[in-house]
């Protein structure tokens, strides 16, 4: 018994490495070795990581002015954007092209 858990182990701890090289992400689920102990400060890193530039985000929007002209602008904006979304792949390469 103690064998195969040895075996699962190491099994588990190289589906982990692998999808951290090949894949680039940290693993999250039992059969990729995403309850691994040895995973544990990776995760708590990169969670905060990852809030810490939600939040950069969030003070970078919330930093913006909001006033008629910024607004009218972004609704343009948007409303260009909706205009490519809605076009066919070959017209939006075409228009990109230009």
């Amino acid at each position: 018994m103690a064998i195969n858990d040895f075996s699962r182990k190491r099994q588990e701890i190289f589906q982990a490495s692998k999808l951290l090289k090949e894949d680039d992400r940290i693993p999250v689920h039992g059969d990729d070795g995403g309850h691994l102990q040895e995973l544990h400060e990776l995760k708590q890193r990169y969670e905060a990581a990852y809030r810490a530039e939600e939040k950069r985000i969030e003070d970078e929007y919330s930093s913006r002015p909001i006033d008629d002209d910024a607004w009218t602008k972004e609704l343009a904006r948007r409303a260009e954007v909706e205009r490519i979304d809605a076009m066919p792949d070959s017209e939006w390469l075409v228009q990109a092209a230009k």
